[in-house]
C-alpha cells in the first residue's frame, strides 16, 4: 500500500478517466442552450393577482401581461378571457392609483380598436375602488 507503483498507478487511472469525463461534463454543458423562461398564462397572472400583497406584487404583474398579453388576442373566446384578467389586474386592492393608469395608457396605446371599451371599464373599476 505504501509502495511507488501503487500511487503512480491510480494517478495513472485519475489522469486517463477522470480528467476526461469532466472534460466532457463540461463541454457539453458549455454547449447546452440556456433555457428561456417560460410566458405566464392568464390564469396564472389571476392567481398572482389574487395573491398580491403591496404595491409592487401589483406592479410586477402589470409588466408580465404588458410583456407577453398586450394586444387583445383575436380570437373572440380568448378575448373575453384577457378582458377578465385585465379586470382582476386593475381590481387588485393594493395597488396605486398611478400605476394602474400608467397600465391602463400603456394597454390602451398597444390595443386603439379596444381602446374605448378598456377606458371605461378601467374607469368604473376605479369609481368602485375609490368608495
Amino acid at each position: 500500500m505504501y509502495n511507488l507503483h501503487f500511487y503512480l498507478l491510480f494517478f495513472g487511472i485519475c489522469l486517463f478517466v477522470f480528467i476526461p469525463v469532466m472534460i466532457i461534463v463540461f463541454v457539453t454543458l458549455w454547449l447546452q442552450a440556456p433555457k428561456k423562461p417560460e410566458a405566464p398564462s392568464l390564469d396564472s397572472l389571476n392567481v398572482q393577482a389574487n395573491a398580491a400583497k403591496s404595491d409592487e406584487d401589483a406592479t410586477q404583474i402589470y409588466s408580465l401581461f404588458s410583456q407577453y398579453f398586450l394586444k387583445t388576442p383575436k380570437e373572440e373566446e380568448r378575448a373575453k378571457v384577457w378582458m377578465q384578467t385585465l379586470e382582476n389586474l386593475v381590481s387588485i386592492p393594493v395597488a396605486n392609483i398611478e400605476n394602474i393608469i400608467k397600465f391602463q395608457e400603456e394597454i390602451e396605446k398597444a390595443n386603439p380598436e379596444k381602446q374605448k371599451e378598456i377606458s371605461a371599464m378601467i374607469a368604473n373599476l376605479l369609481k368602485i375602488k375609490k368608495k
